[in-house]
């Protein structure tokens, strides 16, 4: 029974799996998984086959890199789990453990099915430093930033004229310390040698 990589010729496969698993699933759209899962290397998506030439499993892996504590630490991102027969779901996340040395196991869940793992509460959601209340659709608040904006010329000096709203609030020895320089293109020596947040995403110079 073999673990392999998806590769666009193997979607007829996927295919049949999908077929037998009831609900709407992401693996039954081409673009998507030929795009997510087979073009770089930080996204994979594992296919286990029966003795019989057939997927009977399937696990998505992603890649990301973090920092904590300034120590760069790698997660391996689960998605698409699914398996027709019981104990190919533990054999394809212990593949993917294996197949990863170093990282570190993430996985979100959510109520479907047989797998009854509500998502968590202290999840929320933000959206241009707002945010979003129930009564606030995603699209209110984004017309409303970008109103904000147009009227007040651009988002640089909107972000300046608030910014000045606490600059009296900063106490004098620590404005002492602070200096203002305008730099013209990004180089890598603007990143600090030592993050002031114990967990976050991994910065680099092309961001």
């Amino acid at each position: 029974m073999p673990i392999v990589e998806y590769d666009p010729k193997l979607f007829a496969d996927v295919s049949e799996m999908v077929s037998q698993i009831p609900g709407p699933m992401n693996l039954a759209h081409r673009p998507f998984v030929d795009y997510y899962y087979a073009t770089r290397e930080s996204c994979k998506l594992y296919l286990y086959y029966s003795d019989s030439g057939k997927v009977i499993g399937a696990l998505g892996r992603e890649l990301v890199r973090f920092e904590y504590n300034s120590r760069e630490v790698t997660l391996r991102i689960g998605s698409n789990w699914y398996s027709l027969q019981p104990g190919v779901g533990g054999k394809l996340s212990q593949h993917s453990l294996q197949s990863n040395p170093g990282s570190t196991a993430l996985m979100f869940f959510r109520e479907q099915g047989h797998a009854r793992h509500p998502p968590s509460p202290q999840v929320d959601f933000y959206a241009g430093d707002t945010r979003l209340l129930p009564e606030q659709p995603v699209q209110r608040v984004c017309r409303r930033s970008a109103l904000a904006d147009d009227r007040q010329g651009s988002g640089a000096a909107r972000g300046t004229k608030e910014n000045l709203k606490f600059a009296g609030h900063i106490p004098a020895h620590v404005s002492a310390e602070v200096t203002v320089r305008e730099e013209f293109s990004f180089e890598t020596d603007l990143l600090p040698k030592r993050s002031p947040f114990r967990f976050e995403w991994r910065r680099t110079p092309n961001i």
